[in-house]
């Protein structure tokens, strides 16, 4: 049996993307009734006073394809969202890992810097040319 080859190149990118989706999750449906009107209030308030304004004015564009467009950087764009929705369905092929995502603003920033701080250096000569303007065309 031969074991397939990993594209380190590959690795590093898929590494440092990640679909990032505004939001958070629906409150728990098992509370009992005043919790649970409590936890719906909050959850409204924070999506219309923090998420949709991160939305709006800080993370504009295309949010929950970005890991997509950088893996796929002469893709399909505007077609990115079902485009990526297919690379999930189909286990990401020729990719040796899978699409992240991670929701919430605070949580995206935490995310990439922890992602950043954990990559070990990567010297430029070990970058095919075709890897760097690949990089380069996704960002």
């Amino acid at each position: 049996m031969t074991v397939p080859h990993i594209n380190a190149n590959k690795v590093v990118l898929a590494r440092l993307t990640v679909g990032r989706f505004v939001g958070e999750p629906l409150p728990s449906s098992d509370l009992p009734l005043a919790p649970r009107l409590w936890a719906w209030g909050r959850w409204g308030t924070r999506l219309l006073l923090l998420h949709v304004p991160a939305r709006l004015c800080v993370l504009v564009g295309d949010l929950g394809q970005h890991d997509w467009h950088h893996r796929h950087p002469r893709g399909d764009w505007s077609n990115a969202g079902y485009a990526r929705q297919r690379d999930l369905a189909a286990g990401c092929p020729g990719w040796p890992e899978a699409y992240r995502e991670v929701w919430g603003l605070g949580t995206a920033i935490d995310v990439v810097f922890a992602g950043l701080a954990s990559l070990p250096p990567v010297p430029e000569a070990t970058l095919s040319s075709s890897a760097v303007a690949d990089i380069a065309l996704g960002m």
